[in-house]
């Protein structure tokens, strides 16, 4: 196979690794909010917040905004779950 290629898909499985690890501490920090909800006695679901959120990300970046949408509408699936347990 092609070696730019191979260097090429070597990078993507780095990033790959990276936005993996970066989930990891995200989610770290989303169970301790969940936390303080339930110590708090608040709602997991935060319909403002959200709405914020997939605003502000948009608005951050280049990629297209259903993909955007759609990939944190599932990072805030599982942020909901871990809150819950």
């Amino acid at each position: 196979m092609n070696n730019e290629i191979l260097t090429l898909r070597t990078e993507i499985d780095n990033l790959d690794k990276e936005l993996l690890q970066l989930l990891e501490e995200r989610f770290v920090l989303t169970k301790e909010v969940g936390e303080i909800k339930k110590s708090e006695k608040i709602q997991i679901k935060d319909n403002k917040r959200e709405e914020q959120l997939f605003e502000s990300r948009i608005s951050q970046t280049t990629l297209n905004e259903k993909f955007v949408t759609k990939l944190f509408s599932t990072i805030l699936e599982e942020s909901r779950r871990l809150q819950s347990i």
